[in-house]
């Protein structure tokens, strides 16, 4: 019986520890917003395998992340704007030149290795 109570804990931590569930990318966005049209169609142009979770701040819910996001980073809460990708221990808020270099960079660790 101890043997089968050892086997199953074993099969169990090894279940758990290769169950990890991809990290994902938090893009906020709000209706009309040009620059999240053109970061959004960035993202999916040149990543189309990244694990991204698109949310419309107006819908029920998504405020709430877009606010837990944005304290998560200390931001000016006057100050917020779209699109906001919150991704582990990067931000990016606003979509420029700049902004696509930074994410080009942060993007790694969440893209499989080649």
């Amino acid at each position: 019986m101890k043997y089968l109570v050892r086997v199953l804990v074993f099969c169990l931590l090894l279940a758990g520890c290769g169950n990890k569930e991809p990290q994902q990318v938090e893009f906020f966005t709000h209706e009309g917003c040009p620059y999240c049209s053109k970061a959004l169609k960035y993202i999916q142009i040149n990543y189309p395998q990244l694990p991204l979770k698109v949310m419309e701040i107006s819908m029920p819910g998504n405020m709430h992340r877009f606010v837990l996001c944005a304290e998560k980073f200390k931001l000016n809460k006057k100050k917020l704007g779209t699109p906001l990708i919150c991704m582990n221990d990067h931000y990016i808020m606003g979509w420029s030149a700049e902004n696509r270099l930074l994410f080009d960079d942060y993007v790694k660790s969440y893209l499989p290795e080649k």
